[in-house]
Order: structure tokens, then sequence, then C-alpha cells
């Protein structure tokens, strides 16, 4: 790998020279522009005048993202075009973390893009990602207090330690507003209805000399919006398979011996009155099946946008002692919300099919029951919303100062982050829900045919008699999980300048870290021992030390040449393999003119492993999977799908893994920034990202396929396997099987164990390109045009080692963007601001895997006008002008049919703001 990296970056030099070396002469003596704008840029700890460096940062304001429509930090963060993964959000209420929200770079997935809070690290949410990964919960950050938001492409861990492989999100806070106070109201709803919103800012300081002081506070209020509120996903008519246009099925029973026209178990038949008791059901009928009690809006019953009650607030503070400074700042937020999941469903947990012994003369007694509990029957939706409550706080404090007449500066912090979260959910009750449905079991025996199933005396009169509130609380209980996770570190930076050349100085920063790192997930006791129906939850909690130290110099080669070299080592104190991690940096800024950059860097990078993924308790599952070993048994030369014990419904088991090791990455990026005057900026970079040994639950169906091969002695394809080998013995301990007997449910999967693991990698390449432009118009203003684009190359994939990659950016089951694009044009004139928005986004496959749908785009806009001198200022934002519903896919025949990973139904929504200035 060494050599490899060697030769990246003697081709990363020589590239860059080639570049140089075909400029015509006109650009090397092209009239110098104005200087860059001089800022602290991300991705370095060196002091520097220009913007731009050795890897591309992409820069959004404050300002920017308010005329451009958004109203939240992450919905900011989620319109950069280097953010393309699918990711959960609060959309996808069954998930395991529906209040929260990730983001995912480069499609590496919702914890590979270190975040950071002022250049420090902010610590994880403490619930896992799909029951899996940590991530940083970015909805937990206030828009009052943000300045501007950082993106850096590429790895960066020689300067930041681990995390840094698919870039790093800095997110700038706001200091020195001298003595101001700047207040906002501001009211929005959307035009369909539902979520309706209020916020309420003030931010504002004051400097008394040598004390400086911001401070920022928010108030925001959101209600909820369901899926009924919305035309295009409020009913099953909305399905665009017209034969699955069946209500859904609310109270049904099925005779599992009776399939007259072999397309399923056939319904018996309720009778109209039976659903008369409920107003929202309906005596419905699917062809060739039979009649029951359904609905046609039951999917749509559950949030898309949760409803939030939150507040922030935010201070920094600095004390100017001649020359010692002393500094710190918090952020506290705290937010409660809540949800509808639509999650209150039976059926017999204990067999999906029984032996009814209350059949009657219709049925053969082998019956598949089927429930589900409405909102009018436990006194409306209140009851079983889901509550959590959310508190983080974020604080720093520290000093810093000159050395040698101020030609080095060193600063010393200590920083504490801790995210609490508590939250509340009614659940069923296990065994309380199946006796007051079924009865008491009457054995497994009793069954004519003998298939050794359970029997019951089936209660009909309640199955189709509606609930009481009173006694859907003695079915049900509220089950309350608690999880805290927090992060402390304390670094101290030197930088200046070592020695000066006839280049330039030679410029040096160097950094000493240590750092701690814990979380711990509380399950409700009920939910640990089984007693909520059909729920399970994942606990877990640990903690790790680690100790870091780098350096990092900066090097003017000539007059229009600078490298920058950068290393870092972490040595881990925890209980996984990691131990230590070395990491660099190697990047070269090539200036022929004043008006030209030619760029590239080439670093290594590391991801220490979830801590989730590590400590995580034994957690169950339930899955829908396809039995190899089985049908390859006793169905050869039939394939897995018409298998006739296919798809296979299972329990499955997952644990933590202390023996994980690191991930590893290496990042290149090549680059030229062209700024022919001030008003006019264009980029043009190329990124190459690589991980090994990337981290993923072990596949259910890698662990069946394995386990097929080792019970068979072969391959599907006829090679040899060995049963006693290592890797057959490990995965045959994964997988639990019914005994081998003569009944129907011989050899049947059990349980499987899976669990995370060292194994897949990842490559991915692809472009990013960027305009900024500013016209003067002669007499109405100016005009501002800004353009961002990323397009993905590349992006292949393998699970295991040894294994061919395969081509994951065309695959028609992976849904992240392969193309991005944002833009806005902003018109300025007199006291009027107005800003017209467009994001377009690329394909993506079609449900069917036949395909792709097209590009989507939206628009959104503002206005503004300054009034009371500047103080004052109106302002009208629209987000989706045109109130565009997610695009149609003729073949997603699921709820809520259309993708809910990638895109949001909440349609136009409009927000008019009221701010006033006091103070300079």
């Amino acid at each position: 790998m060494l050599k490899a990296n060697l030769r990246q970056a003697i081709h990363l030099t020589l590239a860059i020279a080639a570049l140089a070396s075909a400029l015509p002469a006109a650009a090397q003596s092209a009239a110098p522009a104005a200087e860059l704008e001089n800022i602290v840029v991300t991705g370095s700890r060196l002091r520097r005048p220009e913007f731009e460096g050795p890897s591309p940062v992409i820069v959004l304001s404050s300002e920017q993202f308010e005329r451009e429509g958004f109203v939240t930090v992450y919905e900011a963060v989620k319109s950069l075009t280097q953010i393309n993964g699918a990711t959960q959000d609060e959309q996808y209420v069954a998930g395991f973390t529906p209040n929260a929200s990730a983001v995912s770079a480069r499609g590496l997935g919702a914890g590979r893009m270190l975040v950071l809070l002022d250049g420090r690290r902010v610590t994880d949410y403490p619930l896992p990602y799909n029951g899996e990964s940590n991530f940083v919960d970015i909805a937990a950050i206030p828009t009052a207090a943000v300045e501007r938001i950082e993106f850096l492409s590429g790895g960066a861990s020689a300067i930041y330690g681990s995390d840094a492989i698919a870039g790093v999100m800095n997110i700038i806070l706001k200091k020195d507003l001298g003595n101001t106070f700047d207040v906002n109201v501001r009211y929005g709803d959307t035009t369909e209805g539902g979520g309706s919103s209020t916020r309420i800012q003030g931010v504002g300081g004051f400097n008394r000399g040598i004390l400086n002081v911001t401070y920022a506070a928010e108030y925001m209020k959101r209600d909820p919006l369901y899926g009924y509120e919305r035309s295009f996903m409020d009913s099953v008519q909305d399905n665009p398979v017209e034969a699955l246009r069946i209500n859904t099925r609310s109270i049904l029973r099925s005779d599992a011996l009776d399939d007259l026209d072999g397309d399923g178990f056939d319904y018996l038949d309720p009778g109209a009155n039976a659903c008369a008791p409920w107003p929202e059901l309906q005596y419905s009928l699917r062809a060739g099946r039979g009649n029951y009690c359904g609905r046609p809006d039951a999917d749509a019953q559950q949030t898309i946008r949760n409803e939030r009650d939150r507040v922030s607030i935010y201070a920094n503070a600095t004390l100017d002692l001649d020359g010692f400074e002393l500094f710190g700042s918090v952020n506290y937020f705290d937010q409660d919300a809540e949800y509808d999941s639509n999650f209150d469903y039976w059926f017999p947990i204990v067999s999906d099919v029984i032996y009814n012994t209350n059949a009657g003369p219709d049925s053969t007694g082998y019956e598949v029951l089927q429930r589900f509990i409405l909102a009018s029957e436990i006194g409306g939706r209140e009851a079983r919303v889901t509550t959590e409550e959310d508190r983080v706080l974020d604080y720093a404090v520290g000093f810093r100062g000159g050395l040698f007449g101020s030609r080095w500066e060193y600063e010393a912090t200590y920083s504490h982050s801790d995210y609490k979260v508590e939250n509340a959910a009614r659940h069923l009750l296990n065994p309380e829900v199946e006796d007051y449905f079924l009865g008491p079991n009457l054995g497994f025996d009793i069954d004519p045919e003998g298939f050794g199933l359970p029997a019951y005396a089936v209660n009909l009169t309640r199955l189709y008699s509606p609930l009481t509130p009173q006694i859907y609380q003695q079915l049900s209980a509220v089950g309350r999980d608690e999880a805290d996770s927090s992060n402390d570190v304390v670094n101290v930076v030197l930088t200046g300048d070592l020695f000066q050349t006839p280049s330039g100085p030679v410029s040096m920063a160097a950094i000493v870290e240590w750092g701690t790192q814990e979380y711990e997930i509380t399950l409700d006791p009920r939910t640990i021992a089984g007693d909520f129906w059909a729920f399970t939850g994942s606990g877990g909690g640990g903690k790790r030390d680690r100790y870091a130290g780098g350096v990092e110099f900066g090097v003017p080669l000539y007059d229009k040449l600078r490298a920058t070299l950068a290393g870092r080592y972490d040595k881990y104190d925890d209980i996984t393999n990691v131990d230590d991690a070395f990491s660099y940096n190697l990047g070269l800024e090539f200036r022929p003119t004043d008006t030209l950059l030619l760029r590239g860097s080439l670093a290594t990078s590391f991801r220490a492993p979830d801590m989730h993924f590590v400590f995580a308790d034994p957690s169950g599952y339930f899955a829908q999977v396809d039995d190899e070993y089985w049908c390859r048994a006793n169905e050869p030369g039939v394939s897995l799908p018409a298998c006739s014990r296919n798809p296979a419904n299972i329990e499955g088991e997952s644990q933590g893994n202390p023996g994980l090791e690191e991930e590893e990455g290496e990042s290149f990026t090549l680059g030229v920034v062209f700024q022919p005057t001030s008003r006019l900026s264009l980029a043009l970079d190329y990124y190459h990202i690589e991980i090994t040994g990337l981290v993923i639950d072990y596949p259910i169906t890698k662990i069946l396929e394995i386990e097929a091969d080792c019970r068979l002695g072969q391959t599907a394809s006829g090679a040899a396997v060995d049963v006693n080998s290592g890797q057959c013995q490990s995965i045959l301990a994964r997988v639990n099987r019914t005994p081998v007997d003569a009944t129907d449910f011989s050899e049947y999967i059990d349980l499987v164990r899976t669990g995370p693991i060292n194994t897949a990698d990842y490559k991915t390449s692809g472009i990013d390109t960027s305009l900024s432009f500013v016209q003067q118009l002669p007499t109405q203003g100016s005009l501002t045009y800004q353009l961002n684009y990323s397009h993905v190359l590349k992006f292949d994939t393998r699970d295991f080692a040894g294994d061919p990659f395969e081509n994951s950016r065309d695959d028609l089951q992976v849904f992240d963007f392969r193309s991005k694009m944002r833009g806005s044009v902003t018109w300025q004139y007199a006291d009027w601001t107005t800003t017209l928005f467009g994001e377009r986004l690329g394909s993506v496959p079609r449900w069917d895997e036949t395909g792709r749908i097209g590009t989507h785009v939206e628009w959104s806009g503002s206005v503004s006008y300054r009034f009371l001198g500047g103080a004052a200022e109106a302002s009208l934002f629209v987000d989706n002008l045109f109130d565009e519903e997610p695009p149609e896919d003729p073949s997603y025949d699921t709820y809520p049919y259309f993708s809910d990973l990638n895109y949001d139904p909440t349609g136009r929504e409009w927000f008019v703001q009221l701010r006033y200035k006091f103070g300079e």
C-alpha cells in the first residue's frame, strides 16, 4: 500500500507540473486579479492568506442558505452536491432513528464524514442508525448560531483523526458581532395542509474593550405532517400498479388449506355487518381471494414529518488580557418531538398458521389471522404516538496567546459534548394481546392433519368487535428507553513559521490531543424480557480513550509552488483490535499566475469502528430470506425465487464484535481554480476515494449461501467445500434449524446470528465543479450567480476480499444519486433582494429494477425588502415553488409509492419573516 501511495504522490506532482508547462504564454503573463478572500480554511491548521488550498472546500454561508429557502442546517447540508447518499430520516418512522437526521457524503454511509462544530468534534447521536452504526445528528445544530458551513472533500485524518474518510463538514458559529442585536420572527405553512411552523431568533453581541460576547437564541414550533395530508400518498388508489389498489386488510381471517385458484390463501367472509362498527372500515373484496374488513388509507395514518418543539441557546466569549486570551463557548439544544409510526398491528406471533377449534363449517380450521388496531379504538392518535426528548450540551473553554514576538501562536482547548435521548412508545403486550384474541393454547397435537400447530378456540367476537381505550390500556404499556453519548477532548495546538526561504516562510502546526468517548443505551426491561409483542431493541454501551499527536508543514518550493505535508499518529485504548493508526496528507498548489491555481492532494485516512458495532448487546430482528440450503437439497434445479419454501420468515440475532479493526481509506484529488477577476471564480476537481476493511453487518444472504455450501459439501457451481474448515464451522454455528423429521416443518431456519465484520471494500471517483459570478448592472443593481455540480464516475463495491468488484453506481438496487446540481441567481437592487434557487437530483432506479426514473428538479425563491434605513427587513420565502411531487415510478407498488430515502413529500411551503436589527 505504501508503494502505491508513493506512486500516486509522484503522479500527482508530475500531473501538476505537466499542466503548468502546458499553460499558454498569455496565461503566464495575465494581469493579476484581486486577492482571494482571506478566511480560515477547513482541512488545515496552518495560517494562510488564501481561501483556496490543495483540497477543495465548499462554503455555504448562512445568508445564502436562508435566501435559498432552507429552514434548518440539515436541509442546507443535504442540498450540497457532495451529499448524494440515500439515508433514512423522519419519513422512515419504522426505523431506529426517526427523530434524527443523517447524511451520506459520496454515498459512503452516514458515519464516514467527520462533523465538526467550530473545528471541534461533537458527540454522536446515541441511538444507532439502522440499529447498527453511529452518526452525528445534524438537525441538533441551531440555525441561529451558524455563520457558515464548510465541506472539505476527501480524507483528512492526518489533521483530524478518525472518521474523516469521505470528507469533513465544519459548521462555523457566529462571533464578533459587535454591539448589535438582531431579532427575527418567521411563520410558515404548507399549501397542501399540515406542518405549519413558527420560529423566533435573537442574535447579538457586545464588545466592552477586553470582553467580546456573541450570543444567539432560537425557538421553533412545528406541527406534524401526516401521509393522509398529501393527495399522492393518502390512499391505496395512489398505487401505480392498478392490480394492487386493494384496501389494507385491517381485519382478516384466511384459510391456509383453501387456495382454490392457486394465488394464495382464500379469505373467510366476515359478512358486511362485521365491518360496520368501525366508520373507517369498508366491506372489501380482493378478487380471487374473498371479502374482508379493510380501508384504503391505513398506511397514510403515519407521520411523514415530526412534530417538533425546540429551544437552542448559544454563547461565545473572549477576554483579551494584553495578548493572552481566554475564551469559551456553550451550545445547548432542547427538543421535544412526537411521531406516529402507525404500528398497532397484531397476528398470532406464536405461529404464522394456527388451528382454530372454533372455526365453524366454512373453514378447515387452519387459519391465518390479522388485526389492525385503529386510532378510533384507543382514544385517538395521541394514544399511540412516540414521544422523544433530546438534550444536547456542547461547551469548550481554553486560552491562546503568542510566543517569540507573536511569530508563534498557541491554543489549548478542553471541549465536552453530550447528547441525551429519552423516548416513550406504547407497545402491545405479549401474552396479553395473544390471550385476548386467541384464548389459551390448547396444545400442539390437536390439529387433525398432524402439522403440530398450536390450537386455540379463537374468540371471533373479540376479533370483530372494537376495542375500548380501557381495553387497549390493559393490552399495552409504555416502553421507555434512554440513550446517552458523550465526547471529551483536550488539545494543544502550536502554529508559526520555522524559518524564511527566498520563496517565503516554512510554516508548521503541531497538535497533541487526548479524547474519550462513551455511550450507553438503556432499554426498557420489558423490551429485553420480550414482554412487548413483536418488538425488539438494540442496547449496548462502552468507552474508548485515544491519544494523538500530529504535525503539519507548509513548504514554499518556489514562489509559485507550495507543498503541504501532514502526519498524525492516533493511539486507541479500548477492547477493539485498532490499537493505533498513522495517517498522512500531501498537498500541492501551483499558482502560475495570480488568476490560476492548479492543485492536488493525496491522503490516507481511517475510521475506528462504530461504538455500537463494538459494544452492542444481543438484539433480535425479523427478516424474510431465501432458504438456500433446503432448496438446493430438496428442489435441485429450481431457482431460489421459485422454491416452494421461499420466502421464509425468520428470526435473527445480532451482537457487537469487540474484535473489529479500523477501516482504512485513501483519497486523491486533482483540480484547477480559475479566477480572472474578483467577480468570477471557476473550479473543477476530480476525486478518488478507496476504503478497505469497511465494517458491515455480515449479510444474511451470504451466511445462508455459505451454510448451504458447507452442509452440501459443494458450492452451487460444484466446487468442493470442506465442512471442517474454520469458515464452515463459524458459519454453521450462526444458523439454527429445527430437527429433521417427517413434518412439513423439518429443517426450518429457526435463528440466524449475524453481526459486524471488517470485510467490504469500496472505490468511488467523480468530479465536482463550481461557478461564482457577480454581474454589475448599469443602473439596476447586481446579479450573483452560484452553481455547483457533482457527478459520480465510478462506485465499485465488494462485500468480501477476493470477490470481484461490482458496479454499484449503476446497480438497480442502489438508490444513491449519481449526479446532483444546485444553483441560484440573486438580484440585489436598492433595498430589494430576490433569489431564485434550483436543485436537480439525478436519476434513481425503478422499484422493479428494470431501469431508472428521470431527474427531479425543484425551484425555490425568496424576496426581501429593507426599510427604516436598513434596520428592518421583511421577507417572503417559498420552498418548492411549483409544488412538485416526488417523481413518479410506475413500478413502485409499495407505500408510499416513491423512494422516501431520496425525496421530500412536503410540497410547497411558504414563510413570512420580519427582522429588526438594533445597534451598529
